[in-house]
Order: C-alpha cells, then sequence, then structure tokens
C-alpha cells in the first residue's frame, strides 16, 4: 500500500487492475471533497515515464472535453527508495469497449454500436479540433462510465483514454523502416502509419469496433 499527499490531498493505492509499456495502473482511493472517492492511478519508474507525463500535458489541454477520461493530477511518490511518477485519472467502472464486446458475445447490437460511434465521433473531432492526434485508437482505449442520459437508453457514455502515444498535428516524428518504433497498434493502425509512420488526425479510424474482429492481420500488414 502507497500513501501519497498532492497538494494536501491524500490518496491510498489499491489493487492493480492493468499494466503495459507504460507501468501499472492501479485503483486508488482519494481524500477531497471535489473528488471521487475511487480514482484510478497510472504508476511508472520516474526515469521512464516520459510517455505518462507527456499524456497529462495532453489531457490538461483537452480537460474541457467531458468525454475524455479526466485527469486529476500527478505526484511523486517513493518506493523501494526509487522515485515513481504517479498520474491520477478517473475511474472507468464500466471498464472498456472491447471488455464490452466481449460480454455481448463477440458482437455489439446495431443501435448500441451507433451510439458509441457517434459518440467517440463527437470526442474526436474536439480533439483534432485542438491539434492532437491520439495515434492509438481502438476498443481498450475507450472506456466506459455510467450515463445520466436517457437518450442513451441505460447503456453507458464512451470515454477515450490512453493518451501516451498521442502528438500534436504536424508534430516530427522518428520511425524506424522496420516498423519496431511504430506509435500505435498495428493491427488498428490507418495502413499510412504502418507504411509511411505517418501519423495525423485522418489516421484515427474507426474500424470493426463493434466486434472482435481487428480491421487487419498479420498477413496484411
Amino acid at each position: 500500500m502507497v500513501i501519497s499527499k498532492m497538494e494536501k490531498t491524500t490518496w491510498i493505492r489499491g489493487k492493480p487492475i492493468g499494466h503495459g509499456k507504460y507501468g501499472v495502473v492501479s485503483l486508488a482511493k482519494i481524500n477531497h471533497h471535489l473528488l471521487p472517492l475511487v480514482i484510478v492511478v497510472k504508476s511508472s519508474g520516474y526515469f521512464v515515464s516520459r510517455s505518462i507525463r507527456e499524456e497529462r500535458k495532453i489531457l490538461t489541454q483537452l480537460q474541457d472535453c467531458s468525454q475524455i477520461i479526466h485527469c486529476y493530477g500527478d505526484s511523486v511518490t517513493f518506493e523501494d527508495g526509487f522515485p515513481i511518477y504517479n498520474l491520477l485519472l478517473e475511474y472507468a467502472s464500466g471498464g472498456s469497449l472491447h471488455d464490452r464486446i466481449v460480454c455481448s458475445g463477440g458482437g455489439l447490437p446495431e443501435s448500441e454500436a451507433r451510439c458509441y460511434t457517434c459518440s467517440i465521433h463527437r470526442d474526436l473531432s474536439h480533439i483534432h479540433k485542438c491539434r492532437f492526434v491520439h495515434c492509438d485508437l481502438k476498443p481498450e482505449n475507450l472506456l466506459l462510465v455510467p450515463s445520466s442520459l436517457s437518450s442513451n437508453k441505460g447503456w453507458s457514455s464512451v470515454k477515450i483514454a490512453d493518451f501516451g502515444f498521442s502528438k500534436r498535428v504536424g508534430e516530427d516524428m522518428l520511425c524506424r523502416k522496420d516498423g519496431m518504433m511504430l506509435r500505435t497498434t498495428p493491427l488498428y493502425a490507418a495502413p499510412e502509419s504502418i507504411n509511411f509512420c505517418l501519423y495525423e488526425s485522418c489516421s484515427d479510424t474507426m474500424k470493426n469496433f463493434g466486434s472482435q474482429r481487428c480491421p487487419f492481420s498479420i498477413d496484411t500488414l
């Protein structure tokens, strides 16, 4: 258990719920009257946390969009003598769109998929107007939170998350020809991102987001 204080706010790390190249994602409880009791903390060793720190900067600039996962700040803790960078994020209790697809038996009802698609398209438009490209749009990075809107017919609201690969429109990038430094998940990437390492607004595509089928296969990459 890790207890940390951030701007007079105490949060306590709970059980881990995921991990990736960036580090570990854990549940946490926070003591602040303006914040929800349960949040998520994305953590990584400070000296290898560049992508998470960049994500923090991007989320700060997109904070006026309610359909993007909310960032509550960051903090640095010391665990076993090593500095750990922690990004405090909104907890999506409904899991990911990928989880929802799996639970549905492999494919969403058309009406539900249409609702999510409209929401994702609107959120992407906001991201692009702010001159950012997500670069890694996929069901695993689309999180579900309870919706209070009667128009949603009991479905959850979808929020875009994980901006660790994101970039500004027009920002130059280094990319090796062999694809080892791709800034995306290949099976969901636009062809030009794979072939030419191009990542612009048109590269944020939504393909087969209502089913378990990836839009591309290893053989077609």
